[in-house]
């Protein structure tokens, strides 16, 4: 335990104790309701590991006034599995938001990779926290991108023109040569597509996994025990795959879930597969608009091997950017693996939700 103009840093030895308090300070800090279901899924039932918890309380009173968590995640660095954590949920209360507090509870997950509990750390703060993250001795590795592409323009045009009615005149004359630019239409299909509205992740994903993980860089393990936990029986939302297939073999899968008339990609692997990425995106772009869906959109970090295939089929970068930040143990440190971010394969899926 350290202590620090009034306040205390400790980690929290059992979740459960302290699991209202935490769903509380989220919610006093965030405009995104959360409850307890998130927690007990994400804290609890990770199969990499419970959370580990640091909190700041008040030294007088010993009220919880801010914590931030580490959620593990097994990562490959050059093909060999690592212990890592994904930094998650820092919240402090308004009246509490110093410096000095902030730098403390910052570092207490860097002392213990010091430490060699895990390997190292990878977060994405906001742009607040990221001077925090610099401070402590965290270095700034690159931004997450958000790409978009339009699949129907109604809502789009009513929203600009202001008139539901126009919005649906503008939408029967621009989609259909929307659809007849697509270039899906370009692209002869090399895999055998299949939707899978439920998640169910089996033994073919852990070969798929074994056969075609990448044997350089930093990559998130994607065996059937994490897809399952991550997407499978994510609170949070419904998750829908697509697979393709070559010879009646698991070749790569896309999952998508949805929200406010968006589909939002999570996760296309193999990313450096072309081909495999082509079909997957071609057929996200189909169920979406059968959906009647105004967009589809994926946020990969700055140079996944999947960019090419989503600038191909009309992915844009937008406006939102978050900046990701890590800090290695001694071994990685002076590999120097983790400072390139062109070794990192990271997509919104391995980071914290």
């Amino acid at each position: 335990m350290t202590t620090t103009t009034g306040y205390e840093v400790a980690r929290e030895p059992a979740l459960e104790p302290v699991r209202d308090d935490l769903v509380a300070l989220i919610n006093a800090t965030r405009s995104r309701t959360v409850d307890g279901r998130r927690f007990d899924w994400l804290y609890e039932e990770n199969p990499d590991g419970p959370a580990v918890i640091w909190s700041l309380r008040k030294a007088d009173t010993g009220e919880m006034v801010g914590f931030t968590a580490c959620l593990p995640r097994r990562m490959l660095v050059e093909g060999v599995e690592r212990r890592a954590w994904v930094g998650a949920d820092f919240s402090m209360l308004p009246h509490s938001r110093t410096l000095g507090p902030a730098l403390k509870l910052r570092r207490a997950a860097k002392e213990a990779i010091d430490a060699g509990e895990v390997d190292f750390l990878y977060s994405h703060p906001n742009d607040r926290m990221a001077s925090i993250h610099q401070r402590v001795g965290h270095q700034r590795i690159g931004l997450m991108q958000r790409y978009a592409r339009v699949l129907r323009t109604e809502s789009l045009v009513a929203e600009r023109l202001k008139s539901p009615m126009l919005g649906q005149i503008g939408g029967a004359v621009l989609d259909p040569f929307l659809r007849l630019a697509d270039p899906e239409k370009r692209t002869q299909r090399e895999c055998c597509i299949e939707r899978h509205p439920s998640c169910r992740f089996d033994a073919r994903f852990d070969v798929l996994f074994a056969e075609r993980a990448p044997k350089n860089g930093v990559f998130g393990v994607r065996d059937a025990l994490y897809l399952n936990w991550r997407y499978g029986t994510n609170p949070l939302y419904e998750s829908h795959v697509i697979t393709a297939l070559r010879d009646d073999r698991l070749a790569g899968y896309l999952v998508f879930n949805i929200e406010s008339d968006s589909l939002y990609i999570r996760d296309v692997f193999p990313a450096d597969d072309p081909a495999v990425a082509r079909d997957l995106l071609a057929e996200a772009t189909r169920w979406g608009r059968e959906l009647r869906l105004r967009s589809a959109t994926f946020t990969v970090f700055q140079g996944n091997s999947i960019l090419p295939v989503l600038e191909q089929f009309g992915y844009r970068p937008r406006a939102e950017q978050s900046q990701m930040f890590a800090y290695a143990g001694p071994q990685l440190h002076s590999s120097g693996v983790l400072a390139q971010a062109d070794n990192w394969q990271i997509t919104v899926g391995d980071r914290d939700v």
